[in-house]
């Protein structure tokens, strides 16, 4: 299967799956990602946001925390390069900005795709 160049529409059960992954995640940003197996089926990878982790060991390198900045555990990081390797495809990263406003941090956009194409970015 192939994920089309049309925007994303997800069905109700996974919206409904992510949102309540995120606010788990509460007061902290949640973070995961959604592949699309060859046969058509989803994947969700609900990945442990382990910013505050890299903050406490290098905050001059991390200054911000798991309240406003994310970054994926290995663990999911190597799921989700497993399933590629499968031939599943990233659809989508996804992460909750916990208060409002619910709006693009300047970093986001940056963070969110691979370097000079439309496609969904992550470290394989």
């Amino acid at each position: 299967m192939s994920i089309p160049d049309a925007p994303l529409v997800l069905d109700p059960d996974t919206w409904l799956w992510r949102v309540k992954r995120v606010l788990s995640a509460y007061p902290d940003e949640g973070c995961g990602a959604l592949l699309c197996h060859p046969a058509g089926w989803m994947e969700h990878v609900a990945a442990r946001n382990i910013q505050d982790d890299l903050h406490r060991e290098r905050p001059s390198a991390f200054p911000r925390t798991a309240r406003t900045a994310h970054t994926m555990d290995q663990e999911s990081l190597k799921r989700i390069a497993s399933a590629k390797r499968a031939g599943a495809e990233l659809v989508a990263l996804y992460h909750s900005h916990p208060d409002p406003p619910a709006s693009f941090s300047a970093k986001d956009p940056l963070d969110a795709l691979e370097p000079g194409t439309k496609r969904p970015w992550y470290p394989a």
